[in-house]
C-alpha cells in the first residue's frame, strides 16, 4: 500500500495529539503527493498569525470550516515554541498611540520583557507557546 508525504503528515499530526493526551483515530492512507510544489498556492489560504478572531472566523468559513474547527486548530498551534519576533510588535510597537497591546495580560508581558523578549529587535530568542 502506498504511503505518501501527505499521509506521513496526517499520521504525525494524529500521533502528536495522542502524545499530548488527546484522542486517537484511524488515519486512512493512500493519498497521492503532487508532482510540483508551489509556495504561493500552499500559503494562500493560511491565516496570518496577526489575524484577529473576526478575521479567523471569516477565513475558516471561506474554507468550509466552523467555529469548532477554529478552536481545535488554534489550540493545536499553542503546542511547541515560537520566537520573540512573533510577539515583539504586541510588546513594544502595537500602535502609534500605545506601545503594548492592551489585550495582552500585563503580568505576562512584563515577564516576557524581563526574561525573554528584551528588545523589539530580538528575532531569535525561543519563546515557549505555553509557558
Amino acid at each position: 500500500k502506498t504511503v505518501s508525504c501527505a499521509d506521513i503528515i496526517a499520521l504525525t499530526a494524529r500521533d502528536a495529539v495522542v502524545a499530548t493526551g488527546g484522542p486517537s483515530w484511524s488515519v486512512p492512507t493512500g493519498r497521492r503527493d503532487g508532482r510540483i510544489s508551489n509556495k504561493t498556492e500552499a500559503t494562500n489560504n493560511i491565516p496570518p498569525p496577526t489575524s484577529n478572531f473576526t478575521t479567523l472566523q471569516r477565513l475558516f468559513k471561506n474554507q468550509g470550516l466552523n467555529l469548532k474547527d477554529l478552536v481545535l486548530l488554534s489550540g493545536a498551534h499553542t503546542i511547541g515554541v515560537s520566537h520573540c519576533s512573533s510577539m515583539n510588535t504586541r510588546l513594544y510597537n502595537f500602535s502609534t498611540t500605545v506601545k503594548q497591546d492592551p489585550s495582552l495580560d500585563s503580568q505576562y508581558a512584563a515577564n516576557l520583557k524581563a526574561n525573554k523578549c528584551k528588545s523589539l529587535n530580538d528575532n531569535s530568542t525561543i519563546l515557549e507557546m505555553d509557558p
